[in-house]
């Protein structure tokens, strides 16, 4: 279960962004996009938080398990990473770039989110002689990164200290391993999400009106 739970905000915004790129219509009335959207953001979700309770159940794991407030906790930052995801899709959608390049850029945006600490290594390397710096840039890649999140603030696993992931990034020798907390990181996505979406709406609502 852990390994689908840490990769699950890659896959889910995937799942969610081809759902919006197949079922969006310029031509429906506003109403039925917003149901539109909020289906596309939300069953998603409940379809991998569903299979990853089954996944539990079918291989209980010791250490890394979560009880119903976890899943729950889990569902709820799952919700608004992919409300986020939709919403940044639907505005660049809204702006005229178009379903496809859309898609594109966002699901780009999502892999560098939750693969920071794959190619923070030239960053760190590069502030060496300023631990400052080093400490900010080392935060942002930890904090911005869902999986991270995951592991840490609702697993309480030390994904940093992992033997795999400890010899392929140079964040371990210089981070404290504090990860961003669920809800936090959870207030923000959702932020993103509804004024991302909200602006969407408001974009499409003008230009059908000057039709």
């Amino acid at each position: 279960m852990p390994v689908l739970a840490y990769t699950s905000p890659l896959l889910l915004g995937l799942v969610v962004l081809s759902a919006l790129a197949l079922s969006s219509s310029p031509n429906k009335n506003l109403w039925h996009l917003v149901k539109q959207f909020a289906l596309c953001v939300t069953v998603p979700v409940i379809i991998i938080s569903a299979l990853l309770v089954l996944l539990q159940l079918i291989f209980p794991h010791k250490t890394l398990a979560l009880n119903a407030i976890g899943i729950m906790k889990l569902t709820a930052f799952l919700w608004t990473w992919a409300l986020m995801a939709g919403g940044i899709y639907s505005l660049m959608v809204a702006i005229g770039l178009g379903k496809h390049l859309s898609l594109v850029i966002v699901f780009l945006l999502i892999l560098l989110m939750n693969t920071t600490v794959f190619y923070i290594n030239p960053f760190i390397s590069s502030v060496q002689d300023n631990p400052a710096l080093r400490q900010s840039v080392i935060k942002i890649a930890v904090s911005g990164n869902p999986m991270l999140t995951i592991a840490g603030s609702l697993f309480h696993h030390d994904l940093l200290r992992a033997r795999l992931m400890y010899s392929i990034c140079d964040i371990g020798p210089y981070y404290f391993y504090s990860y961003g907390h669920w809800a936090t990181t959870a207030f923000y996505c959702g932020l993103i999400g509804i004024l991302t979406s909200g602006f969407s709406l408001w974009l499409t609502s003008r230009a059908k009106r000057d039709k």
